[in-house]
């Protein structure tokens, strides 16, 4: 296949415009990315289920590359509530290879039965319960409460709709 190309180099004009063109793109697409990754934090942190806060509290972004954003939570157990546990693991589809991450291999017993503890003693529920929580629990599964995927769902159109309209 034939082919011609053209040199733009030298002309200092040309290349100074591009660059410009290019810079101002980046920073356009940076600062809707930054505001988007800011929304998807803020509904998640609304949406996420707070028995002590914890959860919400962890729930924080990463802008610091300018076309890279990140939002996440620094709990351990975030994805569990995320996607439940045991027969109750409910993934939307076009995420089964993100959640599959976070298959738990079933060992942190401990730290359940000390949050169930301190749940049940909180609740002012009888202490000799915490045995049947935890069992049915650990046995059943919990529901999943999603709150991440959501969050992202609800923003990933008006980031579109603003990249069109800053692209048009």
């Amino acid at each position: 296949m034939a082919g011609f190309a053209l040199d733009i180099s030298g002309i200092k004009e040309i290349e100074n415009a591009i660059k410009k063109i290019d810079e101002k793109a980046t920073k356009g697409l940076g600062d809707e990315l930054s505001t988007a990754s800011l929304n998807i934090e803020k509904t998640a942190k609304r949406n996420a289920p707070a028995n002590l806060g914890k959860l919400r509290q962890s729930i924080n972004h990463d802008i610091g590359n300018q076309l890279f954003k990140s939002v996440f939570s620094t709990v351990e157990y975030a994805p569990y509530v995320e996607f439940g546990t045991r027969g109750k693991v409910r993934v939307p589809a076009g995420y089964e290879a993100f959640a599959a991450q976070f298959k738990s291999s079933g060992k942190k017993g401990k730290d359940v039965w000390k949050a169930i503890e301190f749940w049940v003693k909180r609740k002012g529920i009888n202490p000799k319960l915490t045995f049947v929580i935890f069992r049915s629990i650990m046995r059943n599964g919990i529901p999943p409460q999603p709150f991440m995927i959501p969050a992202y769902e609800k923003e990933k159109p008006e980031l579109l709709k603003r990249l069109k309209a800053l692209f048009s």
